[in-house]
């Protein structure tokens, strides 16, 4: 009867494979630069020995766990998706085009804040230091700096717009990402064309080949409650 190892291995090919590696561990030894490369860029997730290279016995548990982990990505990413599709309703996507229309205008404003942070006047200030050496006396010396006020006032006014450019984008992107996690055909370019385009459900519905009842009805299924 022939036996079975772990890692399906036969014992003749236990002991092959044996010879093999310690063969290889042996000139690897002599070598330790690349054996410290060998065991950095060796996969061995279950750590189950302390070999320079894997012997092969940990080949199903490793695939195993790879297995394991991309399940759990899996359903991690389902449940993410659920919460968000969740979270979706119809005023939302509404929001839409007035959206894109609000990134439009705070990109217009930022250049313009960009262009005025430019033709901020400079002046000389006065500032506080020491000399580099002991007894380290203070100094006072004269620099050229932007008009603070007017500097204080753009800034502040670039960091609120940024902050709005921030949640207008994060919108945008999760309606567009919900969309195209709709899994129909159909349902996806339902919702494009009337949320992303701007196009009506009568619209659609002619487009399509539907029914404006039925364009309703599909936007129901896909929405919550």
């Amino acid at each position: 009867m022939e036996v079975k190892y772990a890692g399906n291995k036969t014992e003749k090919e236990r002991r092959q494979r044996q010879v093999l590696f310690d063969d290889q561990r042996e000139a690897l030894q002599k070598k330790p630069d690349e054996a410290k490369r060998w065991k950095k860029d060796m996969v061995d997730p279950c750590k189950a020995c302390a070999e320079i290279i894997c012997m092969g016995i940990c080949a199903d548990r490793a695939h195993y766990k790879q297995e394991y982990r991309e399940m759990t990505d899996r359903i991690r990413q389902q449940l993410i998706n659920r919460n968000r599709r969740q979270d979706m309703d119809k005023k939302k996507l509404r929001q839409y085009r007035s959206l894109k229309r609000e990134q439009k205008m705070l990109e217009g404003k930022m250049e313009k804040l960009n262009e005025r942070a430019e033709r901020i006047p400079a002046v000389i200030g006065k500032v506080k230091g020491s000399m580099d050496t002991f007894p380290y006396i203070e100094t006072h010396m004269s620099v050229v700096m932007s008009e603070p006020k007017q500097a204080d006032v753009i800034y502040r006014q670039m960091m609120i717009n940024g902050k709005r450019q921030e949640q207008v984008d994060e919108l945008l992107a999760e309606i567009e990402e919900f969309i195209s996690q709709i899994p129909d055909s159909n349902a996806r370019q339902i919702f494009e064309f009337i949320y992303l385009n701007g196009m009506t459900q009568q619209e659609v519905g002619e487009r399509l080949g539907y029914t404006k009842g039925r364009i309703s009805q599909i936007i129901s299924e896909n929405l919550k409650d």
